[in-house]
């Protein structure tokens, strides 16, 4: 799996899959910044999917249109 780091903000250089799974929450709820970082967006779908038990949890918690592109 490809390493994303993330561009911007205190987490600037850290790996997505090592940020809290709260800011992963955060940045996915902010409409702007996923428009801006669809790649980073996707890798925190991903890795909130690896997170999670039960998938349907991340569905819950992010807009489906992002949870559909892993």
């Amino acid at each position: 799996m490809k390493r994303v780091e993330m561009p911007i903000g205190m987490h600037r250089g850290t790996s997505v899959s090592l940020m809290p799974t709260n800011y992963l929450l955060w940045f996915l709820s902010v409409t702007s910044l996923r428009q801006k970082y669809p790649w980073v967006s996707r890798k925190m779908v991903q890795v909130l999917h690896d997170r999670f038990e039960d998938s349907g949890q991340v569905d819950a918690l992010v807009d489906p249109d992002y949870c559909d592109l892993v």
